[in-house]
Order: C-alpha cells, then structure tokens, then sequence
C-alpha cells in the first residue's frame, strides 16, 4: 500500500506541474495577442478559478474523509489519487500565493487572508491525515 502512496504522489507532482506549466505558458501565449492591455488578468483569473476548484474538492474530499470513509474503508481513500493530489495541489496553490504576494505581484487583502487560511486548513489536514506515523504502519500492517 505505501508503494501505491508514493506512485499517487509522484503522479500529482507530475499533473501540478502540468497545470503549472500550461498556466504560465498559456499567459504568455495571451500577452501577444492583447487587445485591451488585460493580459495580466488571464494569469490571475485562471489561478482564482483553480483556487476555487481546489477548495470544492478539497471541502468534498474531506467531507467523504469525515462520513463515509471513517475507519474500516481509510486505507482506500488514503491510497487514491484524488485525495493525495488535492492535499498537495492546495499546498501547491498556497505557496504560489505566499511568493506572489512576498514578491509583490498580489496586494494583502483580507478576502485573500480567508482564502489562504481555508487552503492552509484543507492541505494540511489532507497531508496530516495521509502521513500519520500509526495509521502508516497499521496499513503496511494490513498488507502483509
């Protein structure tokens, strides 16, 4: 079971990458085609719009964490894709968003505060729950 873990999490690394990647690229693509001098605003618009998704499935991973997987199915959840990668993708999108505002490219808001602390709450629960010391060992236990 750990090495399913280790295969989900290199295969989310992999896919936050690619949605990096075609974020940032896409964004310049756009910068040569404006019209209207907004071209700043893509970039920003398609982070929000990923933002919001990751906190919808990350609420709904969770709420499927709290009701139907509670103890006897945990080792499922904890080994599926979806729940590994939006804990990291939400840890992804908190990092991008502490260097954006460090470097100055965001302004601190209190709109954005709430929003960092939800991404904060939904990752490291997500990863907390996944990395437990006691419930790693007790599903290798259950492996072998």
């Amino acid at each position: 079971m750990k090495e399913q873990l280790y295969k989900n999490i290199a295969l989310s690394f992999v896919v936050i990458n690619i949605w990096t990647l075609y974020n940032f690229f896409d964004y310049y693509n756009d910068l040569t085609h404006d019209q209207w001098g907004l071209s700043g605003m893509t970039l920003f618009f398609n982070f929000m719009e990923s933002v919001y998704i990751g906190i919808a499935v990350g609420i709904l991973v969770i709420l499927l964490r709290i009701t139907v997987f509670r103890n006897q199915k945990q080792a499922k959840l904890k080994n599926n894709f979806l729940y590994v990668s939006t804990g990291f993708l939400n840890l992804n999108f908190l990092t991008i968003w502490i260097i954006s505002i460090v470097m100055g490219f965001l302004p601190l808001k209190t709109e954005a505060i709430y929003f960092m602390s939800v991404i904060l709450l939904i990752s490291v629960f997500i990863l907390v729950d996944i990395f437990q010391k006691e419930k790693l060992a007790k599903i290798e236990f259950e492996k072998a």
